[in-house]
């Protein structure tokens, strides 16, 4: 009852729109930013889905997302696209800290990626000589 009494409350609800829009703004700038790795992103309210390049960019986000200490989780039917839940009760003062954490992991993302495709094509090659001897 208490949580419906708070999440209910006129003054809570401007707080989470405020930090949606806020958000918004922010990955919009870093949409630009980081193309073509990072997509774009999808967003109701703090339910924000990050659309990434492949299959591939997902998990690779979510380990630098870790390594950034944001906990981004890739989507388990669509890997191209990450789930970003902030929570309702993040302070408006936590936003820059968070999003400049985010764009750090967006640039490392985007490093890890090369080198897991490097590595998949030299292990692509590596079968085909095999197979080959």
């Amino acid at each position: 009852q208490k949580v419906l009494e708070i999440s209910s409350n006129p003054d809570f609800l401007a707080h989470v729109n405020d930090l949606s829009d806020r958000l918004g703004k922010k990955l919009e700038m870093l949409t630009t930013k980081h193309r073509p790795f990072f997509a774009g992103y999808r967003q109701l309210g703090l339910m924000i889905g990050l659309v990434l390049r492949d299959a591939v960019s997902g998990p690779v986000l979510t380990k630098a997302a870790y390594d950034h200490g944001l906990l981004i989780v890739y989507a388990n039917n669509d890997t191209s696209v990450c789930q970003f839940l902030p929570p309702l009760t993040m302070e408006i003062s936590a936003i820059d800290q968070v999003m400049e954490a985010l764009d750090k992991a967006l640039t490392s993302g985007k490093r890890l990626r090369r080198l897991v495709k490097a590595k998949s094509a030299i292990s692509s090659l590596r079968k085909g000589f095999k197979s080959k001897t």
